[in-house]
């Protein structure tokens, strides 16, 4: 895939990170090209007793050839024990949630998938 565009960085008082890009897409060995737009948020909350951070995005790809327009989108809601410990021990434990529309672009496949989540930053 061959992706370029442009990314929109808000300064928002409710997300500690906001931004949007707005994207050329070229699916390699396809016919044609599209457009995406992703959204991509951060906000942490709770201070130091009980640090949450809640993240994810959202991508919209238009049709391209034989590939339909998907949707895609993953959200994680996390304990942050990085922060608890003054970045003693880097890591985050929560649980997330998945879904596409038309996976890969392919009619009707659909994935639905909530997960735990352990994240370790190394």
């Amino acid at each position: 895939m061959n992706l370029g565009g442009v990314t929109l960085e808000w300064k928002d008082l409710w997300f500690d990170y906001l931004g949007t890009q707005f994207l050329y897409r070229d699916a390699l060995g396809v016919d044609g090209h599209t457009g995406q737009l992703t959204v991509v948020w951060l906000k942490r909350f709770g201070g130091e007793v009980f640090p949450l951070e809640f993240s994810g995005f959202v991508d919209w790809a238009g049709q391209e050839g034989p590939l339909k327009n998907n949707i895609h989108t993953q959200a994680s809601f996390l304990y942050d024990f990085n922060r608890r410990t003054q970045n003693k021990v880097p890591l985050k434990i929560g649980v997330e949630y998945k879904y596409w529309n038309n996976k890969y672009g392919i009619q009707g496949v659909v994935e639905n998938v909530p997960q735990a989540k352990l994240l370790w930053i190394f």
